[in-house]
C-alpha cells in the first residue's frame, strides 16, 4: 500500500519535472518521501530537483541519503538500475566540484558494468575515462583508454562523448599536440557532423589557451566550423581563443559563477587567472577562486587545486590579522600580538595601502614626536617588527625601510579576518 501511495505522489512529481516546474516537483517529492518512505528512484528525483533549484545543502544532504539507501539495495536492484543511479549521482556530484566522490561512484558503476554490453555500459566507461583525463589521473589511463577505443555505439551523443574522452585521454598521455593532430584528423576522416566537431574543438582550444600553444592546423578547423547556440561556457572559451588579451571583469566572474557548474566556472577561472599580470590582482583572483575550492571535501579540494595548475603563476603569501585575538597567521603558522599595539596598528594601516611615506607612518602608527633621532625611532621599531615577523614570513624584511618610505614585501599580502 505503502510503496503505491509513494509511486502516485512519486509520478506526479515527474509530471512536474517533464514540465521544468521543480519546484512543485520537489514538493510532490517531500510528500511522498514523508508520508511513504525512502525509495532510490525517488531519492534520485528529488536531489535533481534540489540541485535544479539551487539548494545546495538540501541537495548534498539527499545524495548522502540516497548514497546511504543505493548501497542497502543494491542486492535486489538490477544492474541497469543501479549502474544508472551511481551515474547520476556521479555526474550532480562532479557538476558541483565533489570530484573525488564522482570518481568513486563511476568506479563502483564501472565495476557493476563488467558484465554488461550496450550503450549504458558504455556510457559508465566514457564517463570515469573523461572525469580522469580532467582530472589528469594517469594511473590505468591507458588502459582504460584503450578499452574505450574499442567501444561501439550507434547513438550520436554517445559518439560525441566519447570522442571527447578520448581526445581528453590523448592530451593527458600524448600532449596537446599529438592529441590535436589526431583529433582533427578523425574530425576530417569521420566526417564528423558539426555538433561533434564543436564539442571536440572547444576541448581542444581550452587545452591550447592553458599551454599558450599555437596549433595552425586548429585555427583552420575552427574557421570551418559554425559555433551556434554554445551555451555561457562555451561561449566563455571561444572568446579567451579569439580574443589573447581578454581578462574578465569582476562583474562578468560574477555572472558566469551564477549561471555555470562549480567545474566549469573553476575552468573559466583559471584560463582568467594566468591571463592577469599585475601580481595584486592575480592574487586576489586566486584567493576568490580558492575560496570556492575550499568548501569541498579535502580530496575533492586537492585534486581542483592540482587541476588548476597555476604553479607557473607566482602566488603572493598572505598575512591574516585579527586584532581582537591579537593574532598573525600565514602559511599555517601564527604568531601572537599584543592587543593595541603599534604592531597590530601597522597591519591595520598596511592592509590597505603598501607603501607608506615616513611621515604617513610616524602619524597613522608610531606618532612619536618629530625631531632629529625620528627617522632612528622608526627604524628600530620598523627592526623589532620584522625580527619578530621572521618567525613565520622566513624573511628578513617584512616591512622595507628607506629614507622615504616604509615598504610591504612585495612577496606578502596582508588582510583582515
Amino acid at each position: 500500500m505503502k510503496a503505491r501511495l509513494r509511486q502516485e505522489k512519486h509520478l506526479l512529481g515527474k509530471d512536474f519535472m517533464l514540465d521544468l516546474d521543480y519546484l512543485k516537483a520537489m514538493n510532490a517529492f517531500l510528500e511522498a518521501l514523508e508520508k511513504h518512505g525512502p525509495h532510490v528512484n525517488l531519492l534520485a528525483d528529488l536531489t535533481e530537483c534540489f540541485y535544479k533549484l539551487g539548494r545546495t545543502e538540501d541537495y548534498l544532504l539527499t545524495a548522502k541519503r540516497l548514497e546511504f539507501e543505493l548501497a542497502q539495495a543494491l542486492p535486489s536492484l538490477q544492474k541497469n538500475h543501479a549502474i544508472k543511479t551511481y551515474n547520476f549521482l556521479a555526474k550532480i556530484y562532479e557538476e558541483t566540484g565533489y570530484v573525488s566522490k564522482a570518481l568513486n561512484l563511476y568506479q563502483q558503476s564501472s565495476q557493476i558494468a563488467v558484465d554488461l554490453t550496450g550503450d549504458l555500459q558504455t556510457q559508465t566507461y566514457i564517463s570515469q575515462l573523461r572525469l580522469k583525463s580532467f582530472l589528469q589521473i594517469k594511473e590505468n589511463l591507458l588502459e582504460e583508454y584503450q578499452l574505450c577505443l574499442k567501444l561501439k555505439t550507434h547513438s550520436l551523443a554517445l559518439k560525441t562523448e566519447l570522442s571527447q574522452a578520448l581526445i581528453s585521454a590523448e592530451i593527458v598521455l600524448f600532449g596537446t599536440q599529438k592529441a590535436s593532430a589526431r583529433a582533427l584528423q578523425f574530425i576530417k576522416d569521420n566526417s564528423t557532423v558539426a555538433f561533434d566537431a564543436k564539442a571536440i574543438l572547444l576541448n581542444l582550444i581550452e587545452e591550447s589557451i592553458k599551454e599558450k600553444m599555437k596549433i595552425p592546423e586548429l585555427t583552420n578547423a575552427i574557421k570551418q566550423v559554425r559555433f551556434k547556440n554554445l551555451n555561457n561556457f562555451e561561449q566563455s572559451i571561444l572568446n579567451f581563443y579569439k580574443m589573447p588579451t581578454l581578462i574578465l571583469s569582476t562583474a562578468e566572474l560574477t555572472f558566469l559563477q551564477k549561471e555555470l557548474s562549480l567545474i566549469n566556472y573553476v575552468r573559466v577561472a583559471v584560463l582568467n587567472i594566468r591571463r592577469i599580470k599585475n601580481r595584486y590582482q592575480n592574487f586576489e583572483a586566486q584567493r576568490n577562486l580558492f575560496k570556492l575550492i575550499d568548501k569541498l571535501d579535502n580530496d575533492s579540494r586537492l585534486l581542483l587545486i592540482r587541476n588548476c595548475d597555476l604553479g607557473s603563476q607566482q602566488l603572493i603569501k598572505e598575512i591574516v590579522f585579527n586584532s581582537f585575538n591579537g593574532t598573525l597567521a600565514t602559511q599555517g603558522r601564527k604568531l601572537a600580538i599584543k592587543k593595541g599595539s603599534t604592531a597590530l596598528q601597522c597591519f591595520e594601516v598596511f592592509s590597505s595601502t603598501r607603501t607608506l611615506s615616513i611621515e604617513q607612518v610616524n602619524s597613522k602608527i608610531f606618532k612619536f614626536a618629530k625631531n632629529k633621532d625620528l627617522y632612528d625611532r622608526i627604524r628600530m621599531e620598523v627592526w623589532r617588527l620584522n625580527k619578530d615577523l621572521h618567525a613565520i614570513t622566513n624573511l628578513e624584511k617584512t616591512f622595507v625601510l628607506s629614507a622615504q618610505d616604509v615598504q610591504l614585501n612585495s612577496s606578502y599580502i596582508i588582510t583582515r579576518d
